[in-house]
């Protein structure tokens, strides 16, 4: 674990001027009970090796580099996978811009649907139980065959003996069982790869396989698979590349388990990328998994677009139920008013509102209730969805342009103004929570000034129309402070460097001898230090978080804080529409010239609407500094947040929670300046204080009394994306929960005190000792185990027919998740203990989510069912009951809330995939877009197997309306038929296996439609043979039993040709080697450095990571500059 301090000054501050590859090429070693500097062998010349190639880009020319470009793909025959954009044609448009640079891209095919065809031949990603599919692609698909002497050649020049031996414990003998070959009585490995000319475009092959799909989700941990070593060292040693593009968010190779930063020659990410130089095509929205994939695989980004943006708008019955509500606002008591209340019921019922707000259905809605129906319906009508796909290389349309535009700008101008008449008291507060008020009141004002503003009026002209000159003045009056305050600072700038330098003495000769320092210099540099030191003391008065040390902002400043967001909005408008304009001829220029050595331009990231500064594209973005969250702005949100999250549990419950869980996202913590911590604290009753430069340097108690409540306990799961980036964070809220475990001084309670005294009881019921039990009673903070990223579970959830009770699911999410990141020091940082996460989950009643993107909700991204529905099936395991669920909803930065999970899963559900606009919309799109819908189905499905009270049976039979008897009657069928069927076999195979595990309670004629819809599509399309459709034997036979014999016959037998090989059609000296009796035995290690040689003493990987990303920036802005 590298500490908070070293990784902001190594890594965090050199990444905001454009550093590239934090490798580490010099370390602490203890030599003769000496602690010393110097190289790390091996490591030290590989950089050397990187920094060359970095420089040979610019002078090699164009036509003689070599290029190699990883593509992501599921197995089967889905689609290329790039989130935002569609896959096929990006890339088709990258190789392009690639041939019109000069690079030899010959046999590039006429268009992007040949590629396509290309890459379901050659370029698939097969599971390891399609032999049929995998004898099809030894036929026709033309792999690169590594023989097994080539590859041991290449592994022992670049691979320690020690991952060598990982290989051979994992998967036995080269070349291992998935994707070996036997042909004229040699092994090879294949490689799937297509060549043109220089350029070789590469599917990302399995990280992993083992015995049975279980094994290959829960058993990723150590060395990669054959044939994904394979590739990677052919892309260098076979193919001779020149520079390593990894195309799309995201690929695999950067969450190989490992060390966080500072890689050494002992992870297996570093010795696969080797001293390739490596450029990452990115999305602007992923921040987190960016900065990952920066830091562990030494990419430079070079980021493009989100998807377009577009209002969502209401449909069908809600827009009838919408003017309904509209018709009774202003109505005077009666018959006629009450009966609309009743029609508005019956129609709420219908669309599943009532359900999605927790609403008792067996009653009239009283006018609060319609309040709430009315806010939900707003933001159902004014949520900010995909409008298709983004393509590399084509630009938005110019509707596209102004409607992004207009939706980055409408909530900081209408809010805005919202919370200047808040400040000035013209309304409550509270109303800048109701969203149809919102809308009411600032809606009309807002477009008007968006129109004008895309139009080209002048955004001062319009400032003054919306505050007056009383506002404008008071602009005015602040500017002028802010410059005088800059003047000073330059000021004291100029005088400071007009300072003679002060020479520090030298405390080590070219031997490592220690020279002491002669006195006059000591006494020189003791002099010189005064004045530094004393700043530094008047810097690091630790202040709370709050500003003013916690008060309430005064009534000027709330106002002056409006002002300045409504300006900045109203500046942004127009540029926003440029910056989006520009980008999509930025992203192609910014690669060619990383391509050519040169510098990628550093920027914040994030979604667009959240974070208008993430455009223009083409950019290589940063993270924050995580010693200075939350920051103060945070720490009021999170209080906010911790206050209306429990203000919803006592409307509910009555009572406040004794536990709450959270789920920490690395891009929900960078995008929110870690709002989730401060919340987490706040429930604690611990406030953060920070020193004069922003860094916290300790916590302090909150008194009970001012409290008001009881303290609350939590527990904690952490992203490994999280745990790598912000690891003092994680030591920062154990400390905050040890210290609200110890407070005495309660007047209302503490649960966290109780939780470890409940907890110990528990460890000791387990059979801990008593001081082991004390000992973990308090850890609250868990993650994936052996250094995951993720909780290892999703292939487990998504393989129906490897569980029979969410029981069992629950049990593997405990077992994945159980590492500690821990309250006993940095030792014991990782550790598993088996029951300590369930202890640390008992008394847990709510569970907690951020959200800080409106490219995704809870249904659109696996990551959420994956954590969110997984800590919810482990509490419930532990407890018995059922958690609710929240998010934090950071998407509106101007006013962040807490809302419930069904009621965002209906807002989602309503607004995008029930919604025939963004349907039709996304029709125009090609493969990605279509396989958009497939993996809501699939993550529907493992929210159902999770939290089965998320699903309603509502959105099964919409589905089944909507894209079965195509209730739109938009044609869907013979869309995907002609664009991506495998997208809708896989949505056919998910409904049927909810069904079978009984999870979507559906009529035999629905059922019937299903399977025949389904087994339609694999007759004329042939099987795309995912896991649903493939792997999963019990719901092949109940999708035989739903059709008639016939269909289920053909259905059987093109399954077969998938899954079996043909052997009447072997080739008889191309043998696809099959499954042995007996697997090799995995090596788990609990510490991937045990083994690792140690050189002439301990190896401290403290320093040199600064060293090497000076020298890379240094030579790539020296080339830029020439």
């Amino acid at each position: 674990m590298a500490s908070g301090g070293m990784t902001s000054m190594s890594i965090v501050m050199p990444e905001l001027d454009g550093a590239v590859a934090p490798y580490a090429v010099a370390a602490q070693f203890e030599r003769n009970g000496m602690k010393l500097f110097d190289a790390i062998p091996v490591h030290t010349e590989k950089f050397c090796s990187l920094v060359e190639h970095y420089a040979r880009l610019h002078d090699t020319p164009n036509s003689e580099k070599k290029v190699a470009i990883y593509y992501y793909k599921g197995a089967g025959k889905g689609a290329v996978s790039a989130a935002d954009i569609e896959g096929v044609q990006s890339l088709y448009n990258t190789l392009k811009a690639l041939r019109d640079a000069g690079y030899d891209v010959s046999g590039l095919p006429a268009d992007a649907a040949a590629l396509e065809r290309m890459i379901q031949t050659q370029g698939s990603v097969l599971g390891p139980y399609a032999l049929g599919a995998y004898d099809e692609f030894l036929k026709h698909g033309n792999p690169e065959l590594v023989d097994v002497e080539t590859f041991t050649e290449w592994t022992e020049e670049i691979l320690p003996e020690k991952l060598r031996q990982e290989l051979r414990d994992t998967y036995g003998e080269a070349p291992g069982e998935y994707m070996g070959v036997e042909k004229e009585g040699r092994k090879y490995i294949a490689v799937a790869r297509i060549v043109f000319g220089n350029v070789a475009i590469l599917p990302q092959p399995l990280p992993a396989v083992g015995e049975d799909t279980e094994k290959i989700v829960h058993g990723v941990e150590g060395a990669p698979a054959y044939p994904y070593v394979a590739s990677y060292l052919w892309t260098r040693k076979g193919f001779g590349a020149d520079a390593l593009i990894h195309f799309g968010t995201h690929g695999s190779l950067e969450f190989i388990p490992g060390k966080q930063v500072a890689l050494s020659d002992y992870d297996w990410t570093d010795v696969l990328v080797g001293d390739m130089p490596h450029f990452y095509i990115y999305t602007i929205n992923n921040i987190g998994e960016g900065i990952i994939a920066k830091r562990r695989s030494y990419a430079t980004l070079v980021t493009h677009l989100t998807a377009p943006f577009m209002q969502s708008e209401l449909y069908d019955e809600l827009k009838i139920l919408k003017d309904r509500i509209h018709r009774i606002e202003n109505m005077e008591e009666s018959s006629v008013k009450q009966n609309y209340r009743e029609t508005i019921t019956e129609m709420a019922a219908r669309q599943n509102i009532l359900s999605a707000l927790d609403i008792d259905s067996t009653r009239t809605l009283t006018d609060a209730d319609i309040d709430r129906v009315h806010i939900y319906l707003e933001e159902i009508d004014g949520a900010k969805v995909n409008d298709g796909l983004y393509t590399l290389g084509v630009p938005y349309s110019d509707e596209n342009l102004r409607n992004t535009a207009r939706l980055m700008s409408i909530d900081p101008i209408r809010y805005s103004l919202a919370s200047l008449d808040a400040a000035k008291g013209l309304i409550d507060n509270d109303r800048l929570d109701d969203i149809a008020f919102i809308n009411h009141r600032y809606g009309a004002a807002t477009e008007n000034a968006i129109a004008h503003a895309l139009a080209g009026e002048n955004p001062d002209r319009l400032l003054r129309s919306l505050v007056g000159a009383e506002g404008m003045a008071m602009l005015e009056a602040d500017d002028a402070a802010q410059r005088q305050q800059q003047e000073a600072m330059m000021q004291m700038m100029r005088t400071m460097a007009a300072e003679p330098k002060k020479e520090l003495p030298r405390f080590l000769d070219e031997q490592g001898n220690i020279i002491p320092a002669a006195p006059q210099e000591q006494q020189a540099a003791e002099h010189a230090a005064q004045p530094a030191a004393s700043m530094m003391e008047m810097m690091a008065q630790a202040t709370p978080a709050g500003v003013d040390a916690g008060s309430e902002e005064r009534r000027e400043e709330r106002i002056l804080s409006a002002l300045k967001t409504l300006r900045e909005a109203l500046q942004g408008v127009k540029g926003y529409y440029t910056a989006l304009k520009h980008s999509t001829d930025a992203e192609p220029a910014a690669l060619l010239n990383a391509l050519n050595g040169g510098y990628v331009e550093p920027c914040s990231a994030g979604d667009p609407i959240v974070n208008p500064q993430a455009v223009p594209t083409g950019r290589n973005f940063y993270s924050i500094n995580p010693e200075t969250t939350p920051s103060a702005e945070a720490w009021k949100t999170g209080k906010r947040l911790a206050e209306d999250l429990l203000a919803a549990e006592m409307t509910a419950n009555g009572k406040y929670p004794e536990k709450v869980s959270f789920t920490l996202w690395s891009t929900d913590f960078i995008s929110s300046e870690g709002a989730t911590i401060a919340q987490i604290l706040y429930l604690l009753g611990v406030e953060p204080m920070r020193d004069g430069f922003g860094y916290i340097r300790s916590l302090r108690l909150i008194p009970s009394e001012q409290l008001g409540r009881p303290r609350i306990d939590v527990v904690v799961q952490t992203s490994g994306q999280l745990r790598d980036i912000a690891a003092s964070r994680l030591e920062l809220i154990n400390d905050a929960i040890a210290m609200a475990a110890e407070a005495r001084d309660e007047a209302y309670g503490n649960y966290v005190r109780k939780g470890f005294e409940d907890a110990e009881r528990l460890l000791l019921e387990k059979g801990f000792s008593p001081a082991d039990a004390r000992k973990y009673a308090g850890e609250r903070i868990f993650g994936g185990l052996n250094g995951s990223y993720g909780t290892g579970i999703m292939g487990l959830v998504e393989k129906g027919d490897a569980w029979e009770s969410e029981e069992e699911i629950a049990r593997q999410y405990i077992h994945n998740m159980g590492a500690l990141y821990s309250a006993n020091g940095s030792e014991a940082w990782g550790e598993t203990r088996e029951g300590v996460f369930e202890a640390a989950l008992l008394n847990t009643s709510v569970v907690v989510q951020p959200r800080s993107s409106n490219t995704w909700g809870p249904l659109s991204l696996d990551h959420v069912y994956e954590f969110m529905g997984g800590m919810s099936a482990a509490v419930r395991h532990v407890t018995g009951n059922d958690p609710t669920g929240y998010f934090n909803d950071f998407r509106n930065t101007g006013r962040p809330k807490v809302q419930g999970l069904k009621e965002a899963i209906g807002v989602e559900t309503n607004s995008t995939v029930f919604n025939p606009k963004y349907i039709r919309e996304m029709m125009k799109g090609e493969a990605s877009s279509m396989e958009t819908f497939a993996e809501t189905f699939r993550n529907t499905y493992g929210w159902n197997a999770m939290k089965p009270s998320a699903i309603d049976q509502h959105i099964w039979n919409k589905y089944y309306d909507v894209y079965v008897e195509d209730a739109y009657d938009l044609g869907l069928e013979k869309t995907f038929s002609e664009k991506n069927p495998y997208a809708l076999q896989e949505m056919t195979a998910v409904m049927l296996e909810s069904a079978r595990k009984g999870m979507w309670h559906a009529t035999d004629v629905q059922l019937r439609e299903v399977a025949e819809l389904h087994t339609r599509l694999v007759s004329e399309h042939a099987a795309g043979c995912s896991g649903f459709i493939c792997d999963n034997a019990k719901l092949r036979d109940f999708i035989a039993s739903k059709v008639d014999k016939e269909a289920a016959e053909s259905y059987n037998k093109n399954i077969d040709a998938a899954r079996q090989v043909q052997l009447e059609e072997q080739n008889e000296n191309n043998v696809v080697l099959q499954k042995e009796e007996q697997q090799p035995g995995r090596r788990r290690e609990a510490q991937r450095e045990e083994t690792a040689p140690e050189r002439n003493g301990t190896v401290y990987w403290i320093a040199g990571i600064l060293l090497g990303l000076v020298i890379v920036w240094l030579i790539v802005r020296r080339k830029q500059d020439k």
